[in-house]
């Protein structure tokens, strides 16, 4: 009842708009104010263009909800086993780039992660840009765990290996038995740093393991999408269609450079991608 009265107070107060979405799209807000500073009360609610309704809760993690709801639980992210740790249960709206901001969130051995989300209207996708800070003196050696629950039962699942690098996986695509497809992205064409992607034949679950290094008084980021699609194939053929450069572009140059799972930096000037060889 409460979500209902949400909803339809939504449709009379409009939109809001997500400046650096694909597209530049407008997404209409359903549940959550926007209070002083871009202040969000949560769960925090946006709609896209492929009819999900998706739901952003504390800590980051997503939800949707409506007649195709393919995620109960999406984007749930561990470092070195354990969830980091939020004060209180807002975020914030960057009105420049439209995204969602988790900030000053603790994780083991002194981390601090910063969650930067945002709802891509026009892909019916949304974006996860995770940074991870070491304001510590020494090198932190960490393994990030990206996990999704999905609704329904999953049917069929395949992996869409990395064209470029052989024996590398960079996403997971499922069909449920609700007919959508939940798709899961967790790293670019070519990176260096590869997931390992752990599903198991009958189970709704799905997790992304990296192992990397924050580096001493340095940051590092790591950039996945959650999405569905019509079909299995369809979903396939979204992932090995993605315009990385295009995704990219959105992306200030600063936040660029230190994402770790993702071709970037010299790999792009502008929109053009720089191919070796």
């Amino acid at each position: 009842m409460k979500q209902t009265i949400q909803f339809i107070a939504a449709v009379i107060l409009g939109t809001i708009p997500l400046a650096g979405d694909v597209g530049e799209a407008q997404v209409r807000r359903i549940g959550g104010a926007v209070g002083a500073g871009g202040t969000l009360n949560l769960p925090y609610a946006v709609n896209d263009n492929a009819g999900n309704q998706w739901f952003i809760y504390q800590g980051g993690w997503l939800q949707q909800q409506g007649n195709n709801q393919v995620y109960g639980q999406g984007a749930q992210i561990q470092i070195n086993g354990q969830q980091p740790s939020g004060r209180n249960n807002q975020a914030r709206l960057d009105e420049k780039t439209g995204e969602i901001i988790f900030e000053n969130m603790t994780a083991q051995q002194g981390l601090q992660v910063t969650r930067r989300i945002l709802p891509m209207r026009e892909e019916g996708a949304i974006r996860y840009i995770d940074v991870i800070k070491n304001p510590q003196g020494n090198d932190v050696p960490v393994t990030v765990t990206i996990q999704s629950n999905i609704n329904h039962g999953v049917q069929n699942a395949d992996m869409v290996p990395d064209t470029r690098r052989k024996g590398q996986n960079l996403a997971w695509v499922a069909q449920t038995h609700n007919n959508r497809t939940a798709v899961e992205v967790f790293a670019g064409r070519g990176a260096k740093l590869a997931p390992t992607i752990n599903w198991q034949q009958g189970h709704n679950t799905v997790n992304a393991a990296l192992q990397t290094t924050v580096p001493a008084n340095g940051e590092i980021a790591l950039m996945h999408l959650h999405a569905t699609a019509a079909s299995q194939q369809a979903g396939v053929d979204w992932v090995n269609g993605l315009k990385e450069s295009a995704l990219l572009k959105t992306i200030s140059p600063e936040l660029r450079k230190i994402i770790v799972n993702f071709v970037t930096g010299q790999g792009y000037i502008g929109d053009r991608e720089l191919l070796r060889g």
